[in-house]
């Protein structure tokens, strides 16, 4: 699976370390508490996630897989695209187990999503929902989905208060990531393959 190499070369310029990145992908759990990182968690976990956004109709059936944004809380960020549709679900497990969408959304048309630069990284979408599904009150958890060119291999958020949050970016374009709270002034940093940060083309 191609984002798992994405994953882990982009923890290693995250902590700044020099060393290459282990061989075998750590396999974790998405009950674990949040993290500013992404990790990887079982195949049959990205499968469960797919398909529950996928059953929301949030895009046109056949939309491929984007990325799936994991990194604890029983909480997720799943992206569906191709040029002419694209799709998110900010997804939770309920009590019993299943995940829901908390939130979804999408849009669909004749060139709706146009070709976008190598250089260049933009924000689709950031969103904070105050998660209902389960009981009690829930705080709020905000959510960001954007795109990436070709040149761009790591993408990280950098939220108000200086903290930093890495996206899940696979190859497919476009990254994701979630926090807890409802910061949304968040500004991008961009990384090529070499961990050289990006400028403006």
């Amino acid at each position: 699976m191609s984002h798992l190499i994405v994953s882990t070369a982009a923890a290693a310029l995250l902590a700044g370390c020099g060393e290459e990145a282990p061989g075998t992908p750590v396999i974790r759990d998405i009950a674990e508490p949040w993290q500013a990182a992404p990790f990887l968690v079982e195949q049959d976990v990205y499968t469960t996630l797919e398909a529950a956004c996928r059953a929301t109709q949030v895009v046109a059936a056949g939309t491929p897989l984007a990325v799936i944004d994991v990194r604890g809380g029983d909480t997720a960020v799943v992206v569906f695209a191709d040029p002419n549709n694209q799709g998110e679900c900010h997804m939770v497990r309920d009590p019993g187990g299943a995940f829901t969408a908390s939130t979804a959304g999408g849009m669909g048309g004749q060139g709706s999503v146009p070709p976008i630069a190598a250089r260049a990284i933009t924000i689709h979408t950031v969103e904070t929902s105050s998660n209902m599904v389960g009981p009690g009150a829930n705080p709020p958890l905000t959510y960001l989905t954007g795109r990436a060119g070709a040149n761009v291999h790591v993408v990280v958020v950098v939220l108000s208060d200086g903290r930093q949050v890495q996206t899940s970016l696979w190859d497919r374009g476009w990254f994701a990531a979630w926090w807890p709270g409802d910061d949304k002034r968040v500004q991008l940093l961009g990384y090529d393959a070499g961990g050289i940060r990006i400028t403006a083309p």
